[in-house]
């Protein structure tokens, strides 16, 4: 308890002294290292969240702090280093925030749908699971977003829906394609070879799953797993990277990142 007033005491007078914030820098870490191991700690909490803001101000906020009189609890003075770091945080947070403060959801579908609506028939199955930017405190930048998520999952025709709309319409094509495209050829290979040798072969399967694997400051990754099978020996399976710079909403491509003749 002593050992806390002689290091606020010790504070004040430097502050006092009106020192230059390099002399400042030096002399408080001296003193970090005399404090008490519990102040220490307290201590550098507050310091992590005041290294976001400039030096001279960062300090000058913490030599205020350490000028308000001890009070005869020691708690008190925890409490008071807790709040301050909480103002700290918030002026730190104001410019290392994600750009767009975005925040996302996602949208999901399992589709199933029979060659002439008949369960005896070999059937289509959709799976989506869509991630979106559901709010963000920039309304156009969320929107451009969306627009580059639906473009990457389901296509350019898609893109200047809203999310829910596009991935309702996208089942919807995807089942009407399906049936149009073998509805007739298959009752036509059913009267000559039969439905037992012909179902697996008609049985179509797609399966989107997208999600947001980074999301920094102005870097958005995201991250799209596409699954098709639409008969013959294996199905198709990829997997891609969009790499998005926001204050730009241009992808980021390995020659943005090397100099020529990386390769």
């Amino acid at each position: 308890m002593h050992a806390l007033r002689r290091l606020s005491r010790n504070v004040i007078s430097i502050r006092k002294c009106r020192l230059k914030p390099t002399a400042q820098e030096k002399a408080l870490q001296k003193l970090e290292r005399a404090c008490p191991q519990n102040f220490r700690r307290i201590m550098r909490r507050v310091r992590q969240y005041v290294l976001y803001l400039p030096r001279q101000l960062a300090y000058e906020l913490l030599f205020q702090l350490t000028e308000l009189k001890m009070k005869k609890q020691s708690v008190s003075l925890l409490v008071l280093l807790l709040a301050a770091s909480g103002f700290l945080f918030s002026c730190g947070n104001k410019t290392n925030r994600n750009k767009g403060a975005l925040q996302f959801d996602s949208i999901q579908i399992n589709e199933t749908a029979h060659l002439f609506g008949d369960t005896a028939r070999p059937a289509c199955n959709l799976v989506v699971n869509m991630a979106y930017a559901s709010t963000s405190d920039d309304e156009a930048l969320k929107d451009s977003l969306n627009a580059c998520f639906l473009t990457t999952c389901l296509g350019e025709a898609y893109k200047h829906l809203p999310p829910q709309e596009a991935v309702q319409k996208y089942k919807d094509q995807y089942v009407s394609d399906y049936r149009n495209d073998l509805e007739e050829l298959y009752q036509k290979e059913e009267k000559e070879f039969g439905d037992a040798d012909q179902r697996a072969w008609y049985s179509y399967y797609k399966s989107i799953q997208s999600h947001v694997q980074l999301y920094q400051k102005n870097l958005l990754v995201y991250r799209t797993r596409y699954e098709e099978y639409t008969g013959g020996a294996h199905g198709i399976y990829t997997t891609t990277f969009l790499n998005l710079d926001l204050r730009t909403l241009k992808p980021i491509y390995l020659d943005d990142l090397f100099a020529d003749g990386y390769e």
